[in-house]
């Protein structure tokens, strides 16, 4: 499945054998195209690809590479399925036709949801994005040497990219057809694609833009500094990790930064433990080659311009020499900053007493929380209390640890993926 052989829009009626499309529609030959999940072949197929993964990471892709293939590794899926057979108490089969239509700005991200379809036995057509570049194309050949395999001849049968726009006619055929569409890109892509019908018993699983950010306490960076302990080199890598991973494009990159300054004696002191934190995240990017291309930094400005117009000029910008990446210092966070923000190296930055007074605006909608420095109790307290108060309040889709804010998880935004892409069959 090399990039010239993802199926053009107009050839999808030929090249997916006997697949019917009545009334513009399609249906598949279950016992053709369905398998049961977990079966043995879908499993050798994902393991043989993601040992391939994991042995072609290295280069500029390797964390990429690395990340995908090590998610599928044979003792994580064998995890997976012990999982679902145990919380579900009950006879699985696959939902059916899936139809992912993928996002652009996460090159790997069709595949973590694509090789899951797959797994649980369904017949998973993936739209891909048109915006392609060297890491798609590198995927797109280990994929095509796996699928050239005789062995692996039937995953093609039920496993298909697609290449084609948005507003092609075969989005609406397909999705005339499926019986889960995964959709995926900016709050107007999905409106638009959410106005092509579904067959009544079929959904939508959107994933829409979100943000994210970190929440870091002071005194626990304070401390890991004046202990000139590997702690403090590991914080500033997760960060960067999370940060500058996907150029700050995902919903799940860092966008924002949250100060605790709960346990600093003054203010002055945690300016300065703020700084150094800056001074050797640039540091580390000088030592790792990252860096914005000219039209990033134009979104970057553009961007910041925009946010300061939106406080009306209360913030202050705090990059000194530093070119690599800009700090925007805020009172608050709110989401009409968030909105504006794009990526490219830019972060908001504010700070608060404690965990117990930060309060997201309800609009945000955070995807990712990463916090350093504060206890997986902590951050469970402070979600729990802002239930109580206010049940409806934005709450972040995770928590993580800072370092794995971009990884992938089976429950995504709150869905569990394992449940959306399996049908249950409850016997009474």
């Amino acid at each position: 499945m090399s990039n010239d052989e993802i199926m053009p829009a107009e050839a999808v009626k030929h090249t997916v054998a006997r697949l019917t499309y009545p009334g513009g529609a399609f249906a598949v030959d279950e016992e053709v195209y369905l398998d049961r999940p977990f079966s043995a072949q879908s499993k050798a197929f994902i393991s043989q690809l993601s040992h391939r993964l994991m042995e072609s990471a290295s280069g500029e892709f390797s964390n990429d590479l690395m990340a995908l293939g090590f998610w599928f590794r044979d003792a994580a899926v064998n995890q997976l399925q012990a999982e679902q057979e145990k919380e579900t108490q009950a006879l699985l089969k696959p939902v059916g036709v899936v139809f992912q239509v993928a996002p652009g700005n996460v090159e790997t991200l069709f595949l973590y949801c694509g090789l899951l379809s797959l797994l649980l036995g369904n017949f998973t057509l993936i739209r891909v994005s048109r915006r392609r570049n060297r890491l798609f194309d590198k995927l797109l050949g280990l994929l095509n040497e796996l699928l050239s395999l005789p062995v692996f001849s039937s995953i093609c049968q039920r496993w298909q990219l697609i290449d084609c726009d948005h507003s092609d006619p075969t989005i609406g055929q397909i999705s005339a057809g499926c019986d889960l569409r995964i959709l995926w890109g900016s709050d107007a892509t999905i409106q638009a694609l959410r106005q092509i019908p579904l067959k009544p018993s079929a959904k939508d699983l959107s994933f829409a833009a979100r943000c994210s950010l970190a929440v870091i306490s002071v005194a626990a960076v304070q401390q890991a500094v004046s202990d000139d302990s590997p702690t403090y080199q590991r914080l500033i890598e997760y960060f960067c990790r999370d940060a500058f991973s996907l150029k700050q494009q995902a919903c799940t990159s860092c966008r924002a930064v949250v100060w605790i300054l709960e346990g600093v004696d003054a203010q002055s002191c945690a300016a300065e433990v703020i700084e150094r934190f800056w001074v050797d995240v640039c540091k580390y990017c000088l030592r790792h080659g990252i860096n914005f291309a000219g039209v990033e930094l134009v979104q970057r400005v553009t961007a910041r311009q925009a946010m300061a117009i939106v406080c009306e000029n209360d913030c202050q910008v705090l990059s000194g020499e530093n070119v690599l990446f800009e700090r925007l210092q805020v009172s608050e966070l709110s989401s009409t900053l968030m909105a504006q923000h794009a990526g490219c190296g830019l972060f908001l930055e504010t700070a608060i007493k404690d965990m117990c007074s930060f309060v997201l605006p309800d609009a945000m909608g955070v995807q990712t929380l990463g916090y350093w420095g504060l206890s997986k109790a902590q951050i469970s307290a402070w979600l729990q209390d802002a239930l109580k108060r206010a049940p409806m309040r934005a709450v972040p889709a995770r928590t993580v640890p800072l370092g794995q804010m971009n990884q992938f998880e089976r429950v995504w935004d709150g869905y569990d993926l394992c449940r959306e892409l399996t049908c249950q069959m409850v016997i009474g």
